[in-house]
C-alpha cells in the first residue's frame, strides 16, 4: 500500500504532475490507470525496501514512479514512450522556470556552484569524481547512475535518455552568466557523465 505521503508528494512533484492529466488525454481510464500504477509502485518500492536511506530517497521520490509510471503506460497505450517523455521534459521545463527566477537573485546565482558540488564522492546512490570545486566554477563526473543501472533492471533502457534531455532542460538556460556544460552522459552510452558549471561575476 502506498504511503499517502508519497502519494501527496508525487502529485506535487513537476515531473509527476500532469500524469494523470495525460493519461486522460490518451484516453485512458484515469482511475483504472491509477490502480495500476500505484501497484506497481508499491511492488518496486518492496522490492528496495533494504536499500541504502539515500539511495532510497532517490528511489522512491524519482526513479521507481518514473519507471512504474512507464511500464503502467505501456499497459494501456502503444504511445507510452511519447506520453512519458512529453509528461516528464514538461516537468523540467517547470524546474527550469524556477531556477531562472532564482537565479535573479546575485547571492542564489553566485552561490551555484559550491551549492551543487557534490559533499561525498560516494553518496550512496550516485558516484562522483570532483575535478573541479571553486567558487565561480565547478566540474564533477558521475561515475555511477542508479536512473541507468534501474532502468536497465526494469528492461527499460530506451528511458534513460529522458532523464538525461531533462538535465539540459532544467540546467541549460539557468541565467546567461551561467554557463552549463556536459559533453558525455551515461545515459547516452558514455562513461561518464561530466557536469561543469562556469559563474561568471558581473565584473567580468
Amino acid at each position: 500500500m502506498i504511503d499517502e505521503a508519497l502519494e501527496e508528494r508525487l502529485l506535487h512533484n513537476p515531473h509527476f504532475s500532469s500524469l494523470f492529466k495525460r493519461v486522460e488525454e490518451n484516453g485512458i481510464n484515469r482511475f483504472v490507470f491509477s490502480e495500476a500504477f500505484y501497484s506497481c509502485l508499491d511492488e518496486f518500492l518492496n522490492e528496495h525496501r533494504n536499500d541504502n536511506p539515500v539511495l532510497r530517497d532517490e528511489e522512491e521520490n524519482y526513479i521507481l514512479p518514473a519507471i512504474a509510471a512507464y511500464q503502467t503506460l505501456k499497459r494501456f497505450s502503444p504511445n507510452a514512450y511519447r506520453i512519458f517523455r512529453e509528461m516528464w521534459l514538461e516537468g523540467a521545463e517547470k524546474g527550469a522556470a524556477y531556477l531562472q527566477g532564482k537565479a535573479k537573485d546575485e547571492a542564489f546565482l553566485s552561490a551555484w556552484c559550491k551549492s551543487v558540488t557534490p559533499k561525498n564522492e560516494d553518496a550512496g546512490a550516485f558516484l562522483f569524481r570532483i575535478e573541479k570545486s571553486e567558487p565561480c566554477e565547478t566540474e564533477y563526473h558521475v561515475l555511477r547512475c542508479p536512473y541507468v543501472a534501474l532502468c536497465n533492471a526494469y528492461s527499460c533502457p530506451e528511458i534513460v535518455t529522458v532523464f538525461c534531455d531533462s538535465d539540459d532542460i532544467s540546467f541549460g538556460n539557468i541565467h546567461p552568466r551561467m554557463e552549463w556544460r556536459r559533453s558525455r552522459t551515461i545515459g547516452r552510452g558514455d562513461d561518464i557523465c561530466d557536469f561543469h558549471y562556469v559563474y561568471r561575476p558581473h565584473n567580468e
